[in-house]
């Protein structure tokens, strides 16, 4: 066999694997990579019958298409597979680049074959991503759907409930109706509740297509907690729950979005309400701790078992099920107190002894953003109590 000086410059100096075909069905020359990816020796396959490295299927085919390539004399791009003792699948671009001699016959064929193993994973990943996206994207358009399409009744239904208590306030004979009073709160709890969940819901799909932000400045996080703990301390008083603030810290100002700290704490704290029982005590702590401000939620109700630890902070998730058919709640709440922790860079956790007690627990770094400003003073908690009707509607 008489080889080309191109093909032969080819044959040594290519990147990849490179083998000769002599006839249909025997192999010529191979090179080092051939054999590597054969794990065998270039002496095991040189002019070896194809036979022996390919199954009967696989033979059939093969001898078809040699056939062909011998035949036609024309140069081919095929992808095939092969798979290595190891079970490995490998993926390769195989051109086939056949030579004629004087009388216009394929003598031999130089095939060249590049791994393309790695190209076609990163093709499928990021095929696969795209389909996340498109399916985040519409997951967001549904639910943002969704969310509008409660909203726009709720907010009606609060109008209605603002104009009635305006016409209570007007009339002396309806200020002291009871029974009408009632079922008002139950349209306006429920109402809250509904709103809640849209919210949740439209949060969770937020975080899960990277769209939910917080709005970090430097405040004075005893300053906040503070507020949220006065704003809830007459809902809790009222279920017969005491509520104790524990802290050493006079003022400390760090970086974070207070409104969304408020959110987490709100839900920590109705949490603690809804698992424990009258004469039950919920204390909120904060201490410093290496570079980390560390705020605890700790009550002394029923507890979490501790196989619900594992699960308690993923989304639609919900502990004590027994318990729970007394309380509502979608499974939500955690889910999104993590996510808005670890948007922070902070990290929260559970400790619990069924029966006895729940400490939820999370961390904030101590650090301050760039700016000239202390944004504390733009905090205020005015509207802490809409809020905490909103969170603790399920209650």
């Amino acid at each position: 066999m008489k080889i080309s000086p191109e093909h032969s410059f080819l044959f040594q100096n290519i990147n990849h694997i490179a083998y000769y075909l002599i006839d249909m069905e025997h192999f010529g020359p191979v090179n080092q990579m051939m054999a590597d990816i054969c794990n065998l020796s270039k002496e095991d396959i040189e002019y070896q019958h194809i036979s022996a490295f390919f199954n009967d299927k696989e033979l059939k085919n093969l001898k078809k298409f040699h056939k062909k390539l011998f035949e036609q004399g024309e140069e081919k791009n095929v992808c095939r597979s092969f798979v290595r003792d190891s079970g490995e699948e490998r993926f390769f671009e195989v051109k086939y680049i056949p030579h004629k001699n004087n009388s216009e016959k394929v003598d031999y064929i130089l095939c060249l074959a590049e791994d393309i193993t790695k190209k076609l994973a990163a093709k499928k990943k990021i095929k696969a991503q795209k389909e996340v996206l498109k399916d985040n994207e519409l997951r967001t358009r549904f639910f943002t759907n969704v969310s509008h399409e409660l909203k726009t009744p709720l907010n009606l239904i609060f109008s209605t409930l603002q104009v009635i208590d305006y016409y209570k306030k007007q009339h002396s004979y309806l200020k002291n109706d009871k029974r009408l009073d009632k079922y008002l709160n139950l349209i306006k709890q429920n109402g809250f509740r509904l709103l809640r969940l849209a919210n949740n819901l439209i949060d969770i799909i937020r975080i899960g297509a990277d769209s939910f932000k917080i709005n970090r400045g430097n405040y004075d996080i005893i300053f906040v907690i503070k507020g949220i703990i006065e704003s809830v301390s007459d809902f809790i008083d009222s279920r017969d729950r005491m509520l104790k603030f524990s802290t050493d810290i006079k003022s400390k100002i760090i970086a974070c979005d207070p409104f969304n700290i408020e959110r987490v704490m709100l839900n920590l704290l109705s949490n603690a309400v809804k698992f424990t029982e009258a004469g039950d005590e919920i204390t909120v702590s904060v201490e410093e701790k290496e570079e980390k401000i560390v705020i605890s939620v700790r009550d002394t109700g029923i507890g979490i078992k501790e196989e619900e630890r594992e699960v308690i902070f993923e989304q639609f998730r919900q502990i004590n099920k027994s318990f729970n058919k007394q309380q509502e709640g979608s499974g939500i709440g955690l889910s999104l107190v993590k996510s808005i922790i670890e948007m922070h860079n902070g990290k929260v956790w559970v400790e619990s002894k069924f029966g006895e007690y729940s400490q939820f627990s999370f961390y904030l770094p101590d650090f301050k953003v760039i700016k000239e400003d202390n944004d504390s003073e733009k905090y205020k908690a005015d509207n802490l109590f809409n809020k905490v009707d909103l969170e603790f509607s399920d209650i």
